[in-house]
């Protein structure tokens, strides 16, 4: 599954990549942030996997922008 969604998102403009990047990095320091508050105590799970998948976007993103490096 994870090498299908960087072979798809691979396949995006160049545009693309970096708007996916800057979104995951967005929510991720919104997420930090959060936590650093204690905003997350009722729904902590939630938030926990809302965490994980904005780290698991943030290494596709990455896993994209070498590839598109070493095809370039």
């Amino acid at each position: 599954m994870y090498a299908i969604i960087v072979q798809v998102l691979g396949q995006g403009r160049d545009q693309d990549v970096i708007n996916l990047r800057r979104h995951v990095g967005r929510c991720k320091y919104e997420l930090e942030e959060q936590s650093e508050k204690g905003g997350w105590q009722e729904n902590s799970r939630a938030k926990a996997e809302e965490y994980d998948s904005m780290k698991v976007l943030e290494k596709v993103s990455d896993d994209i922008v070498k590839r598109s490096k070493i095809i370039n």
